[in-house]
């Protein structure tokens, strides 16, 4: 699903979720798709994420982190460029950081307040 999600093919990816696919499945590090699409600045694959279900509470072991803790923390220089799907390169020619794409995050966290995120919740660091 996370592969469809990035390249933005939103019918199979509802495809999968409506032939039970996992919207909160975590990879090996405890990531939830939701974690790691808001990790890479992907407003798309978050909002559908959110949109299906995904649990906006969900956190990350160790750390404790929310999604809300990471889209308040997004920084385009902490991605992987293979992870950056919003590249300011296909805009302007550089991989920079894009004031679009933190907006996108700002719009993410209002979803997930709007979705019943717990704004208390508290990760490692308080």
């Amino acid at each position: 699903m996370d592969l469809a999600l990035k390249s933005q093919l939103g019918s199979i990816a509802k495809t999968l979720v409506q032939h039970g696919a996992d919207v909160n499945a975590r990879d090996a590090q405890g990531l939830t798709l939701l974690h790691r699409a808001i990790q890479r600045g992907d407003e798309y694959s978050a909002t559908f994420l959110i949109n299906s279900g995904a649990s906006v509470n969900a956190t990350i072991p160790v750390r404790g982190d929310t999604a809300l803790h990471i889209a308040a923390s997004f920084s385009p220089h902490a991605v992987a460029p293979d992870e950056y799907v919003f590249f300011e390169e296909e805009r302007t020619g550089s991989a920079s950081s894009s004031p679009e794409v933190v907006k996108a995050m700002a719009n993410v966290g209002k979803l997930l307040l709007e979705k019943g995120l717990n704004p208390n919740m508290e990760n490692s660091q308080g």
